[in-house]
């Protein structure tokens, strides 16, 4: 966890896998501990751009947190890694269903992970389906909850929080006539 959190993707990727095995083989009772570890290891793979590895094993994944009645593994994998899987198999809607029906499971309470996570999830698919606006409206209505959730507080999601809202906000720059300040966001999520 510390590696991937340093965003040292490769070494976080190998110590996870090894932890895996050990927690699958060697432990019982540990849930968080096998859910933490499965996330990093398949979060190191996204950013080392390995994703045909990460959509070959969601659905074994999806089948192993079933089994075992983890909703919040089953719930964390339909919203980062079958969005990706989606994506990838150019089925925007698809993607969207899975989002919007991962997260009605899920606690309204409070802002989460998961709620980050969808947020960041549907905001890929608008760009994806060429709906700049979208996301950029679904960007600006969630921020208040992604900054009270302390997400932020943790580099990797502030770096992820920030290529998002860089992004969303250039592709929706792109997709208007420029106004005084328009590139603002930009230059911000670009500094951050």
């Amino acid at each position: 966890g510390a590696a991937w959190l340093e965003g040292n993707w490769h070494e976080g990727h190998v110590v996870s896998d090894r932890g895996e095995e050990v927690i699958r083989t060697q432990c019982t009772g540990m849930a968080w501990n096998t859910d933490t570890t499965t996330i990093v290891k398949f979060d190191c793979l996204y950013r080392l751009g390995r994703w045909d590895e990460v959509i070959a094993r969601v659905p074994e994944v999806l089948a192993d947190a079933r089994a075992r009645g983890d909703l919040y593994m089953e719930v964390y994998s339909l919203i980062k890694f079958s969005t990706l899987s989606d994506l990838a198999a150019d089925q925007p809607l698809r993607a969207a269903e899975h989002l919007t029906g991962a997260i009605a499971r899920w606690s309204k309470e409070r802002f989460t992970i998961l709620h980050f996570w969808e947020l960041y999830g549907q905001c890929e698919i608008s760009l994806y389906r060429r709906k700049p606006a979208d996301a950029e409206k679904r960007l600006l209505e969630n921020t208040k909850g992604v900054k009270s959730s302390l997400l932020l507080q943790l580099q990797i999601y502030r770096g992820s929080w920030a290529d998002l809202r860089g992004r969303v906000h250039l592709a929706a720059a792109a997709s208007r006539p420029l106004g005084f300040g328009a590139l603002r966001p930009i230059e911000k999520a670009v500094r951050e």
